[in-house]
């Protein structure tokens, strides 16, 4: 009878909320657009827009490069991309779109397993009479949990939801193991596909496998009945041998996952900066314990009261605690006696017992691998670490409202329900606009040096410079070795024509990070403009040098062998980037043009149709096609792939100027006037178009 509670119809309500209310807190985020560090993970990352094959991308980490090299993070999450890559293929392209909609997908899907995942838990425990009562609490507070809307709203979030799904399917496939535990064949069947999908888990996000962790402590407590009360612990030893055989199992299988993983990045660790993550870098160990401690307590507070978030917690967001006078010694304090009295409620009368020691685990077990004990970590706080924590802090939250003896205790869950919702859907908003996104963690962190970083970036990239060079230079204040902020600065100053002022800043980029590889290539545009030419040729070395692969450093490179008179290093650079790249338009355009003046035209010519193979949609590459033929002389292929640059590029004086010209040579005098005349009015000061009319006008006959 008590199986039989579990039935469709009990499921009927917390199901149908699973699948409808995400809709109502993260459609808003299906009009969103690509930001913050989507732009790495998915719009920059040649695995994604290049639909890389799968096997390939088991090589490289999360952001598309190759996970063995010393500047790889090692995230690996093969599973996200190839999610991705589904997402590019069947829209085509990379619309924003597809990416949110399959993220919001996969959230109603990770929902409805967590309420899968409670509800088994909650009747393993007893709970047969408040079952459905605290699977609708529980599921209901993890739905509307604000700590989630980085990991639905962000596309870059994806990884988190997709390994809850494999997380939440291996814990239902291990629980199926242990209930079929007298047919062994079926046990066995249950227990490889719980393996199989925490390997899944772990292919999606590098926290999926500590499923494997839970499932076996699980067992334990469950299973082997495992009975906690002070000074004594009680087990049913009946029970143990077959507990201890999956057990090493499993064990043995999560040897094997952390072996391989191991394995791909070649046995390397990533290297991390103190500005990464400065507590883990501290010297004394109490020093850092006691960091610890409160990065633990600050991330137990987002999961009790999410008000404070933001899109990035690194670089001086949180300062490091290396006094006694520290106020925020006191929330260390209050997080050591909370964790005692978890502690005391574990070793409390029995049913409390496992539900706090279930809860606790469940938050415990997947923050382990960002707790800084098992590795150190490149970050101080991430928001999305904390979705796979939230769904063991629910069920506590749960389990905590089903006690409560208050009267009006419906309508507090009403309270939290609703604000829980205003919270994720503003954050969805948020998300959707990279500036307010921006501006929302100016508040929350305001000595944030990477916040300030992001609004001067994207505020340049507006045109705003004003405040780009304001919120710049207050990034380098929180953080004088800020390598990006002081490369960006300096190329601000430069695009403004204050040169020397860049070449100080780019200096003291690459003094910062001396294996700068952009910094260096920027240092020696500057001092190519200021005609230091021995140092810029030095500082382009020095970026190929950290860079093997710099396309955009063999270009300048070759730009300033051009401008010396070396006309085959200028050769030999400009076909070495476009080799490395092969749409490289600048290169090409170079390289065709050098070609032209040299009056190599049958080489121009075959370089102008070569590169028109790999950009066939660049109006530059027809623009110089045309002039190429129409030095040939060969007038209407000329004309025709100058119409073609103007149909690629309507709005573009210089080539309707250059079918004018081509015009002229023709003879076609009213032609040419046409298209000089379009020229003029895109551009009524275009210099070669008013003496090329003037010269027209002059010529015409008289009388």
């Amino acid at each position: 009878m008590a199986a039989a509670r579990l039935s469709a119809s009990s499921e009927a309500m917390p199901t149908l909320i699973a699948l409808c209310l995400p809709v109502l807190l993260y459609g808003i985020s299906l009009n969103g657009n690509f930001v913050f560090d989507d732009l790495e993970s998915v719009v920059q990352n040649k695995d994604v827009n290049s639909l890389t094959p799968l096997s390939t991308v088991f090589g490289h980490d999360f952001w598309g490069n190759n996970i063995t090299t010393n500047t790889s993070h090692k995230s690996y999450r093969p599973f996200a991309i190839w999610t991705y890559q589904i997402n590019c293929y069947l829209a085509g392209g990379l619309f924003p779109f597809g990416f949110h909609l399959v993220n919001m997908l996969l959230y109603m899907l990770s929902c409805l397993l967590a309420m899968k995942f409670y509800r088994n838990i909650l009747f393993d425990l007893g709970f047969i009479q408040s079952l459905n009562e605290k699977t609708l609490v529980a599921t209901l507070l993890f739905i509307v949990h604000p700590i989630h809307s980085e990991c639905v709203a962000n596309i870059t979030g994806r990884c988190e939801v997709l390994s809850s799904v494999f997380y939440f399917s291996s814990f239902l496939f291990y629980r199926k193991s242990i209930l079929k535990n007298s047919h062994k064949l079926s046990s066995l069947f249950y227990l490889l596909f719980s393996w199989i999908f925490a390997l899944f888990a772990l292919l999606s996000k590098e926290q999926g496998v500590t499923i494997l962790v839970f499932n076996v402590f699980y067992d334990w407590i469950h299973f082997a009945e495992i009975k906690f009360r002070f000074y004594k612990i009680s087990v049913n030893w009946q029970k143990v041998r077959v507990v201890s055989a999956r057990s090493v199992a499993t064990a043995g299988f999560l040897f094997l996952c952390f072996y391989g993983r191991l394995w791909v990045m070649a046995f390397t660790n990533p290297v991390f900066q103190p500005h990464d993550n400065p507590q883990s870098f501290l010297a004394e160990w109490y020093w850092r314990g006691i960091n610890y401690i409160y990065l633990y307590w600050l991330n137990l507070w987002l999961l009790l009261a999410p008000v404070w978030l933001c899109f990035d917690w690194s670089i001086g967001c949180v300062p490091v605690i290396n006094t006694w006078t520290d106020y925020r010694l006191v929330f260390v304090l209050i997080c050591i006696l909370f964790g005692c009295l978890i502690i005391r409620a574990i070793f409390s009368d029995q049913l409390t017992s496992r539900v706090t020691s279930i809860g606790t685990s469940l938050i415990v077990i997947p923050f382990l691998p960002a707790s800084n004990l098992v590795v150190r970590v490149g970050f101080v706080v991430a928001e999305r670490v904390l979705f796979l924590p939230s769904f063991g802090f629910c069920l506590l939250v749960a389990e905590g409202y089903s006690r409560l003896k208050l009267r009006r205790k419906f309508f507090c869950l009403c309270v939290l329900l609703l604000c829980g919702t205003l919270q994720s859907v503003h954050r969805a908003t948020l998300w959707n606009d990279e500036i307010n996104l921006y501006e929302a963690g100016l508040h929350v962190c305001p000595l944030n040096a990477k916040v300030h970083y992001n609004i001067a970036k994207l505020n340049s990239e507006r045109g705003n410079n004003q405040r780009a060079l304001s919120e710049y230079h207050e990034a380098i204040r929180l953080y004088p070795d800020y390598e990006q902020a002081l490369n960006n600065l300096g190329n601000l100053y430069k695009d403004t024509g204050q040169l020397q002022t860049a070449k100080t800043y780019l200096t003291r980029a690459t003094v910062a990070k001396s294996d700068f590889a952009a910094g260096w290539m920027n240092l020696g545009i500057v001092l190519a403009a200021l005609n230091e030419t021995d140092e810029a040729e030095a500082a382009y070395r020095r970026a190929l040098q950290h860079r093997k692969r710099y396309p955009d450093c063999w270009f300048n490179l070759g730009n300033l062998h051009h401008s010396l008179g070396r006309q085959q290093d200028a050769l030999n650079a400009w076909n070495e980037a476009i080799r490395q790249k092969p749409r490289h338009e600048p290169a090409w355009g170079n390289l065709i043009r050098y070609l032209t003046d040299l009056k190599q035209l049958d080489a121009a010519f075959d370089t102008a149709r070569m590169s028109l193979k790999s950009l066939p949609e660049s109006a530059r590459l027809w623009n110089q096609l045309g002039f190429v033929l129409g030095v040939r002389e060969e007038w209407s292929e000329g004309e025709l792939a100058f119409l073609k640059a103007i149909e690629l590029d309507p709005h573009n004086a210089d080539y309707n100027g250059n079918l004018g010209v081509l015009y002229h040579r023709m003879n076609e005098r009213d032609k040419a006037i046409t298209y000089y005349q379009r020229a003029l009015q895109i551009d009524p000061h275009h210099k070669s178009t008013l003496k090329n009319i003037g010269s027209l006008v002059k010529s015409a006959p008289t009388g």
